[in-house]
């Protein structure tokens, strides 16, 4: 990653994080002054249940997230640096180590919620509101629109930094599939995408992180901070809007439905998709 890219991802992570200090110490006050913001408990997604302790655990975790997702980064860049050593190689392996990453955290949050919280995370966030076969109905239908909103903003968005931000390319995902040697490397790929991503990454930004910040100030600020997150730990400047983008609308249709397993089925399905338009270009290319 460029040394450009990475430091405009560290002032949005700073901003970030300041903003959510911020917020953090005004709502309250606003509610102390008589001014309570009803328009925040609006939606289907319940947040009463979280505490006060919940807060340093989100504040950890979105910290945990974010430099740890820096950290592999700027190790790698290191050691191309210094031995020239293969960057497909190290890429999928940090790949690797970055899911790997990812199912950890999301074990030790779901851990800590029904432990130490008591709390059944199926309760928690709405998964048996919805049955199967009608999460997955609203998903595909919620989908169709969010697809045309993502890729529209993310040619403008393209197109934009063009102008002056060259050296956008593809996200590192898209380059270890194009370049993958096996089918086994692209399967594993996909496997990722797909199924481990769409879990994991619902359950801490959407089902937690999201809820929490809702819990302690309302559902805009908690929807651009969680968005926010999520669009840097990915990690690449020419994603972060449309990424940005997706995160709201899915917090906007967890809201809507008040059920998690919705905006799961549509994470895997976009990401089923972006592969599956990859699989025929690389084929058509062959």
């Amino acid at each position: 990653m460029e040394e450009a890219t990475l430091g405009v991802l560290r002032d949005v992570t700073l901003i970030t994080t300041l903003a959510t200090v911020i917020g953090f110490m005004i709502y309250p006050l606003l509610n102390r002054l008589a001014m309570p913001l009803a328009e925040g408990t609006l939606g289907l997604v319940d947040a009463t249940k979280y505490r006060a302790p919940d807060v340093a655990v989100a504040i950890g975790l979105g910290m945990l997230l974010v430099y740890g997702m820096f950290a592999p980064e700027m190790v790698k860049d290191g050691a191309e640096a210094v031995d020239g050593g293969s960057e497909s190689e190290s890429s999928v392996g940090l790949l690797l180590a970055n899911a790997v990453f990812l199912l950890f955290l999301c074990a030790l949050l779901l851990s800590y919620i029904t432990r130490m919280r008591d709390l059944n995370p199926v309760e928690l966030f709405g998964l048996r509101r919805l049955g199967f076969g009608k999460s997955l109905l609203v998903a595909g239908i919620a989908l169709v629109p969010t697809i045309l909103l993502v890729y529209q903003i993310a040619l403008l968005f393209t197109n934009y930094l063009s102008g002056f931000w060259p050296e956008i390319g593809p996200q590192e995902t898209v380059n270890l599939f194009v370049n993958a040697k096996s089918g086994a490397e692209k399967f594993l790929l996909i496997a990722t995408a797909v199924l481990v991503a769409p879990i994991v990454e619902e359950t801490i930004f959407r089902g937690f992180i999201y809820g929490v910040l809702k819990r302690y100030t309302d559902r805009w600020f908690a929807m651009l901070v969680s968005s926010v997150i999520f669009a840097v730990v990915h990690l690449h400047l020419g994603s972060a809007v449309p990424l940005f983008t997706l995160a709201m609308l899915f917090c906007v249709v967890y809201e809507i439905t008040g059920c998690l397993s919705v905006t799961m089925w549509m994470h895997a399905m976009f990401n089923g998709l972006s592969m599956a338009a990859l699989l025929f270009e690389t084929s058509g290319a062959k």
